[in-house]
């Protein structure tokens, strides 16, 4: 059987579970938020992450990999102001969409978000944690950007993350590569707890 077949069957199961939906005697319909969240599961191998002993799983009990993959299904996907569906985001939008695909509500503005869960220092920043700027102005207290980490190398001591821009919409960015990103950073937070390994 193929790997991936066996992996989008599992997730199938996990969230028929997690809503209490009974898998003997009734027929499971899959709700359009599901198959959204399986297609990932069909790219190539290549586009996914390799699978590691520190695999980290979201509180719905998915691995943290499938939100991180989730996000990067949306790069080029325009900016608009205020904008929270596919036709386009924002910075916030974008990643209270994100998270509320698998079930973790955020406010919907970045500096509320900057609220949400817990600091974590820059050299302990892993995947799936929210990455925090100021805005325009590089005197400003005040936090106007945000976006999602979705890799650490940690022989550069880079991040790598997901956000919506207003210069070419849903894109990837370096924080030490990028001279605007690095003298605006802020914060690093953990929106969510760890959950056990299922």
């Amino acid at each position: 059987m193929d790997f991936r077949f066996s992996v989008a069957v599992l997730l199938v199961l996990l969230f028929a579970v997690a809503n209490s939906r009974s898998l003997f005697g009734q027929h499971v319909t899959l709700q359009p938020d599901t198959l959204q969240i399986l297609r990932y599961l069909e790219e190539p191998v290549n586009t996914i992450q390799p699978v590691r002993n520190d695999v980290v799983f979201l509180p719905n009990g998915l691995p943290l990999d499938s939100l991180i993959n989730y996000s990067r299904t949306y790069i080029g996907t325009p900016y608009r102001y205020g904008g929270r569906t596919e036709r386009g985001f924002d910075c916030s939008g974008f990643v209270k969409h994100v998270y509320g695909k698998f079930g973790l509500e955020l406010p919907p503005s970045s500096r509320t978000q900057a609220l949400v869960g817990e600091h974590v220092p820059v050299e302990s920043v892993r995947k799936g944690d929210l990455i925090f700027f100021k805005g325009r102005s590089t005197k400003s207290k005040n936090i106007g950007h945000v976006g999602i980490v979705v890799d650490v190398v940690p022989e550069s001591k880079d991040i790598l993350f997901i956000h919506s821009s207003t210069h070419g919409g849903l894109r990837l960015d370096w924080l030490n590569k990028e001279d605007y990103y690095r003298k605006r950073f802020v914060t690093t937070r953990r929106p969510f707890a760890e959950a056990a390994n299922p």
